[in-house]
């Protein structure tokens, strides 16, 4: 008979300090022109934006504690760090840019929650660059298929799925 996976808790102090990532998450605004950016320089300037008042989150980049899976290393974009335990929240990043989103949104998903055998909480970003905003536009309320996945991720799995768009107007 399988095993029942234990969810790992989180405490109070930790469940507000992800409440504050995810909320500077939301709060960070994408323009098209940072579409075809170096990942690098895009999670080095989302990284800056979370460190900045109010609010500062302690987030880091360097020795990431990573995943392995079939000989293959698997490391977040960056997370969010707590005293002495580095393993609080992992951030993952993936942008969609053209008409299918199907491929992209199966390794992402998947890596998320391949995450979260190590870390207690995953926060899945999702830079929804498509013409037509597929991705954001798929979460919203009246969608029941996704937003009834991505609710199912964030209470069994501790898996966030925040999905961002751009706010200036497409070229």
């Amino acid at each position: 008979m399988p095993t029942k996976r234990k969810n790992r808790r989180i405490g109070s102090v930790e469940q507000e300090l992800i409440d504050n990532l995810v909320a500077k998450i939301r709060g960070y605004h994408i323009f098209w022109d940072m579409r075809n950016q170096k990942e690098t320089k895009f999670n080095d300037r989302l990284m800056d934006h979370l460190r900045q008042e109010p609010n500062p989150l302690s987030m880091g980049n360097r020795a990431i504690p990573s995943v392995d899976l079939f000989g293959e290393t698997f490391r977040p974009e960056f997370y969010l760090r707590r005293g002495s335990s580095k393993l609080l929240c992992a951030v993952e990043c993936k942008r969609f840019k053209g008409k299918s989103v199907k491929s992209g949104l199966k390794a992402d998903l998947s890596q998320a929650l391949l995450y979260t055998t190590l870390y207690k909480y995953v926060v899945l970003l999702l830079l929804d660059f498509t013409k037509d905003g597929k991705i954001v536009g798929r979460l919203g309320r009246s969608n029941k298929t996704e937003t009834s996945l991505a609710k199912q991720l964030h209470k069994k799995s501790n898996l966030r799925i925040v999905a961002l768009r751009p706010v200036d107007k497409q070229e």
